[in-house]
């Protein structure tokens, strides 16, 4: 077998992985074939190795999802404790929320979520492995462009699916909801901490201002850069209107698309999130602005109404298939106030990920190398002059713009 990438898996401890799996699928005399399952730069938790096991008579195709092991690494970033969260919504939290909608006949169910295969909870050797949803048509956005409507339609919808289900959970099995979600506290604000990303948002949002004359937006600014901290513990502590369980790590990267059509993607049929690892109770606009600021080019932040009424329709409807009056929860009203506060966690996400997404290939900077010893730390990375530099100051402006036209830069709780 000819030399693997770095930091693909090899094939005797591949074997030793799948070995239950394989026999549990009944194929004999298996062949396997492996390689890197991700792209550099396309995991900052995890790598990923592409598996197919072949035979004369079954096919399995899977991807493993590994820890990084690197001692310096894990001492930095929850690697650990974030792998036991995902394996937990895998093993304990999507299982009880299907069948609780199989329980309550709902016909449009949330399903979009790539099959378990195993987990290993082991520390150090933290493994996920999934299906390969590649095989089944479905493929990753292009993370340098921006969303158009039809994926924003299916996103808006899939999400109120999701939420909706932590919702009737709520409704009809109290106790039930709280078992899954006790555990659930949020994992993003202590990481800002981690490889000085509170440095990187001050950074960045300096940078920012200096697109603006207007002393009041530049006060704004200001205001904005010196609370990020208080901002993001204000989330943690004050979870909105209703809470739920969200995904938490929703942009581009962790969602794949399936089209009747993949040579002219224009109308997704089909969507499957993924990586899980940040999950956690918060507001239903955690998720939300997540997605849309991170990819709405200019004249789709124009319809942030559309979509949040589109939203809450689709919320309803699924409610009420479990029984339930969506005003019982949250009215239209009560979520546009959430946005006012919570739609800054979005923003303040999308400003790295714009910045993460629009660089070049020999532009990424692998997290897993990062060290205490490097010349450079991550939050300098993300304050370099990128060969994309104008398309990213042009969407961080259309960002920041929408942003102040509708009052939501101002730190007020």
């Amino acid at each position: 077998m000819s030399s693997l990438e770095p930091n693909v898996l090899c094939e005797d401890y591949v074997k030793k992985v799948l070995q239950d799996i394989v026999e549990k699928q009944q194929i004999h005399v298996p062949e396997y074939t492996i390689c890197a399952g991700s792209a550099k730069g396309d995991g900052f938790l995890s790598f990923m190795t592409k598996v197919d096991v072949k035979s004369k008579d079954k096919d399995l195709h899977l991807i493993i999802k590994c820890a990084p092991k690197s001692e310096e690494f894990r001492s930095i970033v929850p690697i650990r404790t974030s792998f036991l969260r995902e394996i937990d919504f895998y093993e304990n939290i999507y299982p009880v929320m299907d069948e609780f909608q199989k329980e309550k006949g709902i016909e449009d169910r949330f399903e979009s979520i790539p099959k378990l295969y195993k987990s290993i909870q082991m520390d150090k050797e933290e493994i996920i492995v999934l299906e390969n949803i590649r095989e089944h048509g479905f493929q990753l956005w292009d993370r340098m462009n921006q969303f158009d409507d039809a994926h924003f339609q299916m996103l808006f919808k899939e999400y109120a699916k999701f939420h909706a289900i932590s919702f009737a959970l709520q409704h009809y099995k109290l106790e039930k909801y709280y078992d899954l979600s006790k555990d659930l506290f949020d994992m993003f604000t202590p990481g800002i901490f981690s490889f000085e990303f509170f440095t990187a948002y001050q950074m960045s949002i300096e940078q920012i201002k200096n697109f603006y004359q207007d002393d009041e937006i530049k006060r704004d600014l200001s205001q904005l850069k010196d609370n990020v901290m208080k901002y993001f513990e204000h989330i943690i502590n004050n979870k909105g209107k209703q809470v739920v369980i969200t995904h938490g790590d929703c942009w581009s990267s962790n969602m794949m698309f399936k089209y009747n059509d993949q040579n002219n993607p224009e109308k997704p049929t089909d969507l499957r999130l993924l990586d899980f690892q940040l999950v956690r109770k918060g507001s239903p606009v955690l998720d939300l602005s997540n997605f849309f600021y991170a990819g709405a080019p200019k004249h789709l932040l124009n319809k942030l109404d559309h979509y949040l009424k589109y939203y809450h329709s689709v919320l309803s409807k699924q409610l009420k298939m479990f029984g339930i009056e969506v005003e019982h929860f949250i009215t239209f009203e009560e979520l546009k106030n959430d946005w006012k506060i919570y739609s800054k966690f979005g923003y303040l996400k999308a400003i790295l990920l714009i910045k993460g997404s629009l660089r070049e290939p020999d532009e990424i900077i692998d997290n897993a190398d990062l060290s205490a010893n490097s010349n450079m730390s991550l939050s300098e990375t993300f304050c370099l002059e990128f060969k994309n530099q104008e398309q990213i100051n042009e969407r961080l402006k259309d960002l920041t713009d929408h942003m102040l036209e509708n009052g939501l830069i101002r730190v007020e709780y």
